[in-house]
């Protein structure tokens, strides 16, 4: 009678253990079956350490923000964890603005003070309340000043002033409260960056690829910078960003510039660009947005590249290629960097030294919406909030992945079109499309 209890005991063991054994293979399974491509080590506790890893990979605090002044929302283009709990209905959409069809230069938009800033098409500034109201507007020229000229205008802010700059050369800051600008500063060669305010000095490239510093105080020059340039030119390729007393910028060579602000020098160049004979090139470059997080630099091209530099130094800490062109401003949190090509992919990499924890393409749930859309579908923005990555297409559709489980994927038609960057203001998201509305997202 005890040998039979005893082997009843051990069979008890045996298949209390085997079945928490399928349990893990199950998961590990099914989680593999969200993606493309995912790398988990063999060691049983190392794989339950990487599920949760990835299934956790956004679970920090996130901020409730009430500010935007840049259109990567700070100097650096670090997006931080947001926080909205909305459910992607459009609450209000009004049509304030002049919109040139053929203008197809993306807008910015942003806020401060609890309201809202952009410019129209033909130089109009708008300045409105979170609920879409016009406060006030201003015109920058007159019509006949740029007749058919498409005009290009980038925005920051440090919370007072908002700063304007244009591909007619000209350089502005507007006062909301008294309506009027403040100064200007006219070059006459078109600035075609972005436009980045750090530490009270402004800096933008123009179209030679010539880097200037202006003082955001009185609008004087303080220094310039000429790197090369190309003949036929992308505008997607001049970047600027600044931090940690660094200033980096680009060029449509693919060459990358740090200058050290402190010690008013250029610390280090590299070049990202493989191919070297652009001049003839079809493919011109396209960077996206230049990130500065922790010492570290990412950058990644339309020759489905994503490259890691030391900010200091200027040495490749790593590069990864991307299954397509990737134009979208990648996304850093604690421990990764998350990545959205052109075409749909997800990459979630390892930010300390670039390995590839998972991809998948999350157009892949949705075919016949891609097949409607064809070659109108283009990845433009992505942001996290409140533990949901989002990313918005060119054609007017919001995508929401939950990092829980990278199958539960929703998407929400709202628009034709989007022209602008979004941004997330007090739970609202809010955007602008390219025939002249802004819409107020909840």
């Amino acid at each position: 009678m005890k040998n039979s209890l005893y082997y009843l005991i051990i069979l008890f063991l045996l298949l209390s253990c085997s079945s928490k054994k399928d349990e893990l293979l199950i998961d590990i399974k099914a989680f593999k079956n969200q993606g493309t491509e995912i790398f988990l080590e063999n060691n049983k506790k190392n794989l339950v350490e990487e599920v949760n890893k990835i299934k956790k990979i956004l679970n920090y605090q996130s901020f409730n923000l009430n500010n935007w002044f840049h259109p990567n929302f700070q100097n650096s283009n670090f997006i931080p964890h947001t926080e909205y709990s909305g459910s992607l209905k459009l609450k209000k959409k009004i049509k304030h603005f002049s919109s040139v069809k053929s203008n197809i230069y993306d807008k910015n938009i942003l806020s401060f003070d609890n309201k809202l800033f952009y410019i129209d098409d033909l130089g109009k500034i708008y300045f409105l309340d979170l609920n879409l109201n016009i406060l006030k507007k201003f015109s920058l020229y007159k019509k006949k000043y740029f007749q058919d000229y498409l005009l290009k205008f980038s925005l920051s802010s440090d919370g007072e002033y908002l700063y304007i700059s244009d591909n007619l050369g000209n350089i502005h800051s507007y006062d909301p409260k008294l309506n009027k600008i403040k100064w200007s500063n006219k070059l006459g060669v078109p600035f075609v960056s972005n436009l980045v305010i750090y530490k009270s000095n402004l800096y933008v490239l123009n179209d030679n690829g010539k880097i200037y510093s202006f003082d955001s105080k009185t609008g004087n020059q303080n220094w310039s910078y000429e790197s090369a340039t190309n003949i036929l030119k992308n505008f997607n390729a001049f970047q600027v960003v600044a931090d940690l007393d660094k200033l980096i910028f680009s060029n449509d060579l693919g060459d990358i510039y740090c200058i050290d602000l402190v010690q008013k020098n250029l610390a280090w160049s590299l070049n990202v660009e493989i191919n070297t004979n652009l001049a003839i090139s079809n493919n011109l470059l396209q960077l996206s947005k230049i990130i500065i997080k922790d010492n570290d630099v990412f950058i990644s091209t339309n020759k489905n590249k994503i490259i890691n530099v030391n900010i200091n130094t200027g040495q490749i800490n790593w590069s990864q290629d991307l299954p397509y062109s990737s134009s979208v401003t990648s996304l850093v949190v604690p421990n990764n960097i998350i990545n959205f090509t052109d075409n749909g992919y997800i990459s979630i990499f390892e930010k300390a030294n670039g390995s590839i924890s998972f991809r998948k393409n999350i157009l892949s749930n949705f075919k016949n919406l891609v097949k409607k859309y064809e070659k109108d579908f283009l990845f433009k923005y992505a942001f996290i909030a409140s533990n949901y990555l989002y990313v918005v297409s060119q054609n007017g559709i919001f995508f929401k992945i939950d990092t829980g489980n990278f199958n539960n994927i929703s998407y929400k038609k709202i628009a034709k079109n989007f022209s602008s960057n979004p941004i997330i203001v007090l739970n609202n998201i809010y955007i602008l499309d390219g025939n002249g509305a802004i819409y107020q997202i909840n």
